[in-house]
């Protein structure tokens, strides 16, 4: 497996690794040279993956977890450093539905679920393997972020408000964590064909191709994603921190 960009020797954690934007990252990685281990709470597509990147000559290992569940993260981590010895790239990438409407209309239930899984998840995803980076003498923390930290439309205040809380946990450990030599960024992917927009057998919604042409955005595939999951790896530990890649678009 070649590429422009080695990752070689290098192994990669990657939380939501089993569809979307997750697997497209893991099948870049391991197209340079990385290994790479999937996380994700549903086995079948995980073992897709690992079949995909096998098939092409690289190596993965699926381990299925929930980020909400620390116990099981945890032993996600452990269970990859029994495999391949250390991490080197954690990718915090798993996300959930959100809750939509009105912010005052959600119910306690509908606002705590959509902040557990896309806020807490990636606190949890960095407490199980940051000693792990340590332990290597450094490495790469990526989060998954979202344009939508940064905007006041109406209607998704739960997954705004999780991820703006992403973005700042970003900085925070960006300043912690430097003396370890963990590089610690955010990658905002913007709209991406996956099945979190509503795809239905590869066609997009068009009430998301109204949205996208309203607001200028590039409606992105997985591996234009990837593409920059893949830059963001390949910088210097000891350089760039506590930044934001952004493929969308901000509004105010």
């Amino acid at each position: 497996m070649t590429t422009a960009v080695q990752l070689d020797g290098r192994v990669a954690f990657i939380t939501g690794g089993g569809t979307g934007i997750g697997a497209g990252i893991a099948a870049a990685y391991a197209r340079a040279g990385a290994s790479v281990v999937v996380v994700g709470r549903r086995r079948a597509p995980l073992d897709s993956v690992v079949a995909d990147v096998g098939a092409a000559g690289g190596r993965a290992l699926a381990l299925p977890a929930d980020v909400t569940d620390y116990d099981s993260l945890a032993a996600a981590v452990d269970a990859a450093v029994a495999e391949y010895g250390y991490l080197d790239i954690v990718v915090s990438n798993a996300g959930g539905p959100s809750a939509f409407g009105p912010t005052l209309d959600m119910s306690p239930e509908e606002w705590a679920a959509t902040v557990d899984v896309n806020l807490n998840g990636h606190w949890m995803t960095a407490k199980a393997t940051v000693p792990r980076l340590r332990e290597r003498g450094g490495g790469h923390l990526v989060f998954m972020g979202s344009s939508t930290s940064y905007q006041t439309d109406p209607g998704v205040a739960a997954y705004g408000v999780s991820k703006a809380g992403v973005a700042l946990l970003r900085q925070i450990l960006a300043v912690e964590l430097r003396s370890d030599n963990i590089a610690v960024n955010e990658l905002l992917p913007g709209m991406v064909r996956t099945a979190a927009i509503g795809m239905v057998d590869g066609e997009t919604p068009q009430i998301v191709l109204d949205h996208v042409a309203q607001v200028g955005e590039w409606l992105k595939d997985p591996e234009d994603v990837a593409s920059l999951a893949l830059y963001m790896v390949t910088l210097p530990t000891t350089g760039t921190t506590g930044q934001a890649f952004n493929l969308g678009v901000n509004r105010t």
